[in-house]
C-alpha cells in the first residue's frame, strides 16, 4: 500500500504535466530524476528525505511553451498537482475499500498531506497554481 503511492507520487506530477502539455502542444526538452524542487514545502525531517527522492521531472521547451495557448499553459501548470492530490485520494481509498491492514489511517494521513502541497503550490512564487491562473490572465 504504502509503495504504490511512494512509487506513484515519484511520477505522477511530471508525468501529468507532460501529458497534458503534450496533449496541448506543448513540447518538452528533456526528463530527469532529482529531489524536489521545493524542498522547504516539508516538514524538517521529511524535507531532507524528498531532496534526495529519485522524483521524476519534465523539461518544457521555453519557445513551445512561449507558442501555446495561455489555457493550455495554465492546464499544463494545473495538471502537476491535481494529478498527485487525484493520485493520492484514489490510491488510499481504493486501499481502504478492499479492506488492507491500517488503510483508513493511511488513507488520513497521505491526504492530509495534500494540503501542504496544495497551500506551496498556490502560494509559492513559482508554485504550478500559483502560475495557472497568471497564464489564464494574460
Amino acid at each position: 500500500m504504502v509503495a504504490c503511492r511512494l512509487l506513484a507520487y515519484f511520477s505522477e506530477h511530471a508525468f501529468s504535466h507532460w501529458f497534458v502539455g503534450r496533449s496541448l502542444g506543448i513540447c518538452f526538452t528533456g526528463y530527469g530524476l532529482h529531489g524536489t524542487s521545493h524542498p522547504r514545502a516539508y516538514p524538517p525531517g521529511v524535507r531532507w528525505v524528498f531532496s534526495r527522492l529519485p522524483l521524476l521531472s519534465a523539461r518544457v521547451d521555453p519557445a513551445s511553451l512561449r507558442a501555446a495557448t495561455p489555457a493550455g499553459r495554465a492546464a499544463m501548470y494545473a495538471a502537476g498537482t491535481a494529478a498527485t492530490v487525484v493520485a493520492s485520494v484514489a490510491i488510499t481509498d481504493y486501499c481502504w475499500r478492499r479492506g488492507a491492514r491500517r488503510a483508513r489511517g493511511f488513507f488520513v494521513r497521505a491526504n492530509l498531506l495534500s494540503v501542504p502541497l496544495l497551500l506551496s503550490e498556490s502560494l509559492r512564487a513559482g508554485g504550478d497554481l500559483r502560475r495557472a491562473p497568471r497564464e489564464l490572465a494574460r
